[in-house]
């Protein structure tokens, strides 16, 4: 499976998710996106330099997860155990319950981790 048909199965799979994307949190890009809508570049950078701020660069003491109440969107954001620099995220929609997300987000992971 490719880490376009993974970022496609959690885009497809965590609730009311209609952006999934994989950033490299070093460098602060992301490398890979799935979209049901188009996204501008600055969109992206901006998820980019977000997930640097809530995760950490990778240190040991930095956080695995987080999630963010942007305006009516929620966005999650999880660091992949094999390798720190690598982060999964997902932008969704208003009406989108936290629990849930997380819980299929988590569960989508292993299709991301299993691409790379």
């Amino acid at each position: 499976m490719s880490i376009d048909e993974a970022l496609d199965h959690v885009r497809q799979t965590v609730p009311h998710c209609d952006l999934a994307g994989y950033i490299d949190i070093e460098a602060e890009l992301v490398l890979a996106k799935s979209t049901a809508r188009p996204v501008r570049q600055e969109r992206l950078d901006a998820l980019a330099a977000l997930a640097g701020l809530l995760l950490g660069d990778g240190d040991a003491q930095d956080g695995t997860q987080a999630m963010i109440a942007l305006g009516d969107r929620l966005v999650f954001f999880l660091r992949l155990p094999e390798d720190p620099s690598a982060v999964c995220f997902g932008d969704c929609r208003g009406g989108a319950e936290p629990d849930a997300v997380f819980s299929a987000a988590q569960e989508a992971m292993t299709r991301v981790q299993q691409a790379l």
